[in-house]
């Protein structure tokens, strides 16, 4: 079955508490997610994720729906989508890891198969892999401003 995995990752200077709260607040990824401006959702396994996903190296936005799968407080969000029938199929997991000195990983990886899976790449993989870095290092830029370390 064909497959293609998307990640990114970035090491935070702040704790996972603290980052949890930036990246559960989804009402506000408007404020500071290049990605997906608009977020939607009740975070609630079983539930629908309506967002707006920008493809900057596109031009243009799309909208979609995905259902939350896991929530693990304050460690991972977990949503996907199943698309035509199953011939598109993406789970998308991000994930906060505890680093010593208080810091966190953010990592988030985006699993997309199916039998269309290599068109979705064609069409979308370099703006899907952009947009996964842009929202790593707005993440940390968004946590760092509401919790600076003191120096």
């Amino acid at each position: 079955m064909p497959r293609r995995v998307y990640t990114a990752e970035v090491t935070i200077d702040a704790t996972t508490e603290q980052v949890w709260a930036v990246l559960r607040d989804v009402e506000s990824y408007g404020e500071w997610n290049p990605f997906t401006p608009e977020c939607r959702t009740t975070l609630e396994v079983g539930t629908p994720v309506d967002m707006r996903v920008r493809m900057a190296k596109l031009g243009f936005s799309v909208q979609q729906r995905e259902t939350v799968r896991a929530v693990r407080a304050p460690h991972q969000i977990v949503w996907g989508m199943k698309m035509l029938g199953g011939l598109i199929r993406a789970e998308r997991e991000q994930t906060l890891t505890a680093l010593a000195e208080g810091r966190t990983r953010y990592r988030t990886v985006d699993v997309i198969e199916g039998p269309l899976g290599p068109l979705v790449y064609l069409v979308f993989g370099p703006s899907i892999q952009a947009g996964f870095d842009g929202v790593a290092a707005a993440l940390e830029q968004r946590v760092m401003g509401q919790h600076p370390r003191e120096r």
